[in-house]
């Protein structure tokens, strides 16, 4: 019985990987053949600039590889998100002013790779408009609701047009029933997935129309944890504080 348990145990874990791999490689941005494109329109004099998205670019691609972990670092995430904001600066100029912060408590927290950047390009596609400057706020702290301090937030807000009730609606239904809504964008799928799977009920995500800023609000839940170990029998999380 205990051989048959631990076969049990192995086979879903495989299945859990395989599922994550999976995801992972459906939320790969393709923003980045544009910001080649940039590069390539580049005159020879704005050289500096150049320079600047080269380095750009190339960390974006080294934290890419990192999708292949099922966890970083929350310093690591925001980071590459404000790397992430100065290319599209570069694509959209004068466009969108944006506002990254983390607790510094925080900082080696554990989260998915990729999971924040996923909302924030839905902020980047969905809120940007020629001659209407946004600002995009992107703030993870400790959850206020949550007085023993045992969850962390991670709040994306725009100033953008917002997100439709009928998207908010398919948005809810997709998180109740699993079901592929059609209309609602891949990554808000996938994102949602790869949370249950990683944190089964543990997480929550909240998308809706921000009350302060007058566009889309996005909060993700998540349990606190500093460290990671291998799942020892009978240990029900594998994931330890």
């Amino acid at each position: 019985i205990k051989n048959l348990k631990i076969d049990v145990y192995e086979q879903e874990l495989e299945k859990k990987n395989i599922k994550m791999q999976y995801l992972s490689q459906q939320i790969q941005p393709h923003f980045i053949l544009n910001a080649l494109n940039l590069l390539y329109s580049y005159e020879p004099e704005e050289y500096p600039l150049i320079q600047k998205m080269i380095l750009c670019i190339s960390k974006y691609f080294r934290y890419i590889v990192k999708m292949n972990e099922e966890f970083v670092e929350l310093s690591q995430e925001m980071n590459h998100i404000k790397n992430y904001f100065e290319i599209q600066r570069a694509r959209f100029p004068g466009l969108f002013f944006s506002i990254v912060e983390y607790e510094e408590d925080l900082g080696k927290a554990l989260i998915p790779p990729l999971i924040v950047q996923n909302f924030a390009e839905n902020a980047i596609k969905h809120s940007l408009k020629i001659g209407n400057r946004i600002t995009i706020l992107v703030v993870a702290d400790y959850c206020p609701e949550d007085e023993e301090k045992k969850t962390m937030r991670i709040r994306l807000a725009d100033t953008g047009e917002g997100i439709s009730d009928e998207l908010v609606e398919k948005i809810e239904i997709f998180k109740k029933t699993g079901v592929h809504q059609e209309g609602l964008g891949v990554g808000i799928q996938n994102a949602i997935e790869r949370l249950k799977s990683l944190y089964d009920d543990k997480s929550t995500v909240r998308i809706g129309r921000d009350e302060a800023y007058g566009g889309t609000n996005v909060e993700i839940i998540l349990p606190i944890y500093y460290e990671r170990k291998v799942k020892e029998e009978n240990d029900e999380d594998p994931v330890d504080r």
